[in-house]
């Protein structure tokens, strides 16, 4: 006796595949970036020394102040 074979494309139907897209590779250009980067940096570096410039003479400026009155304290005092 033989036996009989079952038909799974009866039972089961069969996934059919889809086709598969080819995403175009977009180039990165490094060179805008570097140069961004880099921009940026320079940038932070000068608001950095121009907000140091500006305590420094605020405080260049108190120093003064205080030695013009010292100074004069002095001289109205002998």
């Amino acid at each position: 006796m033989k036996p009989n074979l079952v038909n799974y494309d009866v039972f089961f139907k069969k996934k059919q595949l889809k086709e598969i897209k080819v995403i175009p590779r977009k180039e990165i250009n490094s060179k805008k970036i570097i140069f961004n980067i880099l921009s940026l940096f320079l940038l932070i570096i000068g608001f950095y020394l121009l907000f140091n410039r500006k305590k420094e003479k605020e405080n260049k400026k108190k120093e003064y102040n205080q030695k013009v009155i010292h100074f004069f304290h002095n001289i109205n005092l002998k």
